[in-house]
């Protein structure tokens, strides 16, 4: 992960670049069973809101494949650390790792979580241009940047063509949008 050891030590001492490894090697440091460890612990570090340790932990690998990035882009998200999840999302892209619906979802809460709506929204519509499918957990994302934007006709228009069946919650987020936006609620 060049270049993300800055943020993990910015309480520590100023930017110290990561190593990273060419490749997995049988029986190295990142054999599958052991980056799948190292995995589930960035994402018990992260529920935990350890967003620090959880990055630390993912930097440590030498050839981190998607799931262990996701884990380390959902904890940094969790924690609204959205510049860390920019980061992360760059750093996927040139190990050539292929981002999925998991990394936008985190990069999507992360806005939410700092109150940048705007944000989310951008990179909820760039995702169609990567051909990403996007399911429930973004529509909820979207509808809830709608929601807070009081967009009720926006998030009228994300309910009707998400492609996924909508939760409570999505319907709900529909709702207050509309309330929000001094709309009546009618053809939900």
């Amino acid at each position: 992960f060049k270049g993300l050891m800055g943020p993990v030590r910015a309480c520590e001492a100023r930017s110290v670049p990561c190593r990273r490894g060419k490749g997995r090697e049988r029986g190295g440091e990142d054999a599958t069973g052991d980056l799948k460890r190292r995995t589930s612990q960035v994402v018990a570090l992260g529920r935990r809101s350890a967003w620090i340790e959880a990055l630390r932990l993912a930097l440590q690998s030498a050839a981190p494949d998607v799931a262990l990035c996701n884990a380390a882009v959902t904890a940094c998200g969790r924690a609204a650390q959205w510049r860390q999840v920019l980061g992360l999302l760059e750093e996927i892209a040139a190990l050539r790792l292929q981002r999925d619906v998991v990394s936008y979802n985190a990069a999507c809460t992360s806005y939410l979580k700092a109150q940048l709506w705007r944000k989310a929204l951008l990179l909820r519509a760039s995702t169609a241009h990567r051909g990403i499918c996007l399911d429930v957990v973004s529509l909820n994302a979207a509808l809830a940047a709608f929601r807070t934007e009081g967009h009720w006709g926006a998030a009228l228009a994300a309910l009707r063509a998400a492609g996924v069946e909508p939760s409570i919650v999505s319907l709900s987020s529909a709702v207050s949008a509309c309330k929000i936006g001094g709309q009546e609620v009618c053809g939900l």
